[in-house]
């Protein structure tokens, strides 16, 4: 008994609290008549360990561990899952949201376009774009589960000196050969 013990109390770590059975055979063993020391050693605990477990059960009547001082909250329970709640990944939208009422819209349009042939030689297709050389264009990336705090540790900054950059601008007329189709539709 004695050597199983000290190997209990060789693998327990340093500052290991009583669990709440070990509080409760505390008690038992003392209102036992068993000594401080008898009930440590059965126990694989110090003396001290077990006659400050005794002395609180002796004064409030309970055994269970109070509450340790810590950092007081910042934020209440109902608090943090309201953040948990409103907190997204906020990616770029990969389309445009059409409603029902969008849709209808387009439908419109192009049904009253649907005929059109000299109209459509007259308009211009125009778009632009703008290209970074190397570097990011300014945006910072998160790596992050979603039940963590922003931190800075969770930010990968990217190249922050001067970026090459070009903004191309391309317009098509309708009469150029790659939708000249179009306006040739029966």
């Amino acid at each position: 008994m004695l050597i199983k013990n000290a190997f209990l109390r060789r693998r327990r770590s340093h500052y290991q609290q009583l669990t709440e059975f070990e509080r409760g055979r505390v008690v038992g063993l003392r209102e036992g008549g068993f000594s401080f020391r008898a009930i440590a050693e059965r126990l694989g605990r110090n003396a001290s360990t077990v006659h400050d477990c005794w002395q609180q059960w002796s004064r409030e009547g309970t055994a269970s561990r109070r509450p340790g001082s810590g950092r007081p909250r910042g934020t209440a329970e109902r608090e943090d899952r309201r953040v948990r709640r409103q907190l997204r990944a906020r990616r770029p939208v990969a389309c445009i949201p059409l409603t029902p009422n969008h849709c209808r819209l387009r439908r419109e349009w192009c049904q009253a376009r649907a005929h059109w042939r000299a109209e459509w030689r007259s308009v211009v297709f125009s778009d632009e774009s703008r290209f970074c050389h190397g570097a990011s264009d300014g945006r910072v990336l998160v790596r992050r589960r979603p039940d963590e705090r922003l931190q800075p540790t969770y930010l990968w900054p990217r190249h922050t000196g001067p970026t090459p950059r070009v903004m191309v601008w391309g317009a098509i007329p309708m009469t150029a050969g790659a939708l000249s189709w179009l306006s040739q539709a029966p």
